[in-house]
């Protein structure tokens, strides 16, 4: 695979070689480079997903990330869940019932509940989220130079 990131705010996309595996475990393995994240999909619908990476070699506060992913043909769009970027309503209705925590000035969340990030990826998929900053992962094409 190719996966190139960019952001809303920006014209600037760059490109890497990826390698996607399947473990025994039956975990998606992305690797770029030595870096390699362990990955889980919920399916949303036909075409969305909440993402999870793991990168097992981050202490326990930033080992996991969550992602929507939106399938499209051939690629896969993966965007991260900024707490920030999420209507603040859902934030707050999150936090009341127990699925997320997060920090006084509201930029960092932490999910306390899978159910709360499927909330959040959902939002994403609306619409209801503007600013995004994205990975979109394609097939490589045989025989083309990296």
């Amino acid at each position: 695979y190719v996966a190139c990131s960019g952001s809303t705010d920006s014209d600037e996309v760059e490109c890497n070689p990826m390698s996607v595996s399947v473990t025994e475990d039956g975990l998606y393995s992305f690797a770029v480079e030595d870096d390699r994240l362990l990955v889980r999909f919920h399916m949303l619908d036909e075409d969305d997903f909440a993402v999870q990476f793991d990168d097992s070699d981050e202490n326990d506060d930033e080992r996991y990330q969550y992602y929507w992913g939106r399938k499209t043909g051939d690629s896969l769009r993966l965007v991260m869940i900024w707490c920030n970027d999420l209507p603040r309503a859902l934030v707050d209705k999150l936090v009341e019932d127990g699925g997320l925590s997060t920090d006084e000035d509201y930029q960092t969340c932490t999910a306390q509940s899978a159910s709360a990030i499927v909330v959040a990826a959902k939002s994403y998929a609306a619409g209801e989220v503007a600013k995004q900053n994205w990975v979109e992962m394609t097939p490589a094409v045989a025989g083309k130079a990296e």
